[in-house]
């Protein structure tokens, strides 16, 4: 019966624009305009009820966004200094220059004219154009068409081979490798027979006339600064600080001493078992 009843009661509109009405005969945007101003303002005094403004160019119809063009025309604006851009015929600042590979017509602004000696539509016009710019002499790692090995590219692809296969580890020792070595000494013969994965000092040690380099570590200490550092249970850099300041082996007589002690209780304890 409740709904019924409300439903029946006409609602009460405002007086100048039709909606329901908040106080005093008036909807609430009126009624706050009275509140505030003692007045209701005009469609004239009031610059948010004015007419829907439009673009100035014709037959463009779409909304103002500034200088009394829409968001296309004053972009336009901005870029050329002219609202109707390039699609009216009207140049921009910048040139038309043709595609170095391609010839194919591209805009360029004054900016990169400058900048630039050659333009290009795409990457793919770049790349073709720097692969013959940078081939043979005009390369700069250019060493006048002589290869110390003979098919160079195919001793690249073998040698990636031949790592992949070893997975990344020196033959000889069993370390990182680094690069190949032919087993025959020569530099013809790139088969995967041929090819020894080694590191660098093996590589070394292969080469005649060449003496692996022994480490002061080794010679100083006894091993290397790989086994020192996992020895002492930290980085390479705090270990290579101690040397230079020649505590090194006061650290190491420190760390024999307290191992012999700790293995010697440990013997004890074992005995009196």
């Amino acid at each position: 019966m409740l709904l019924s009843f409300l439903t029946m009661k006409k609602i009460k509109t405002c007086k100048i624009c039709g909606r329901e009405i908040r106080a005093k005969g008036l909807c609430s945007n009126h009624y706050g305009q009275l509140q505030q101003y003692g007045k209701i303002k005009t469609l004239s005094e009031k610059p948010s009820l004015r007419k829907y403004r439009i673009c100035k160019i014709k037959d463009c119809g779409h909304e103002h966004f500034a200088k009394g063009y829409c968001r296309k025309h004053y972009t336009n604006w901005l870029r050329c200094g002219k609202p109707l851009g390039i699609n009216k015929g009207i140049k921009f600042w910048g040139k038309f220059v043709k595609c170095h590979i391609c010839k194919k017509a591209i805009y360029r602004t004054p900016f990169r004219l400058k900048k630039q000696k050659y333009h290009f539509c795409s990457n793919k016009c770049y790349s073709i154009f720097h692969s013959k710019m940078f081939q043979g002499k005009n390369n700069p790692l250019w060493k006048g068409g002589i290869s110390d090995y003979y098919k160079h590219g195919l001793m690249k692809k073998m040698r990636l081979k031949k790592l992949q296969r070893v997975k990344g580890k020196c033959e000889i020792c069993g370390k990182k490798a680094v690069g190949i070595h032919h087993k025959d000494n020569g530099k013809r013969n790139h088969s995967l027979k041929n090819l020894i994965a080694v590191c660098r000092r093996c590589h070394g040690i292969l080469h005649q006339g060449r003496k692996a380099k022994t480490s002061k570590f080794i010679r100083l200490y006894g091993m290397n600064l790989e086994d020192l550092s996992k020895k002492l249970g930290c980085s390479s850099a705090p270990i290579y600080n101690w040397h230079k300041k020649g505590k090194l082996k006061n650290i190491l007589t420190k760390l024999h001493h307290f191992t012999y002690t700790n293995n010697a209780m440990l013997r004890e304890q074992i005995t009196e078992r």
